[in-house]
């Protein structure tokens, strides 16, 4: 499984089970994290106008390349 494809898996999972329990006044995005974050994936969606940046930081990409599972620390995000 390419990296690519590990990260999107685990934030295809991840990601809704964090939204499910976030409150949307508490969360904001990491200082930076465009500068700093390795942009991964980019999804358009054309049928209902959301284009969708998915980002990684370095202890996400670190595990990914490794093979390893992901560990505490690793931050995925996106953007729509």
């Amino acid at each position: 499984m390419t990296f690519a494809r590990k990260l999107l898996a685990f934030a295809l999972v991840a990601l809704p089970l964090a939204a499910a329990k976030a409150d949307p006044k508490r969360i904001a995005f990491p200082e930076g994290y465009q500068a700093t974050y390795l942009p991964y994936a980019v999804h358009n969606r054309p049928d209902n106008g959301h284009v969708r940046h998915l980002f990684a930081n370095q202890i996400a990409v670190d595990a990914a390349k490794a093979g390893g599972p992901i560990p505490n620390g690793a931050i995925l995000l996106m953007e729509v």
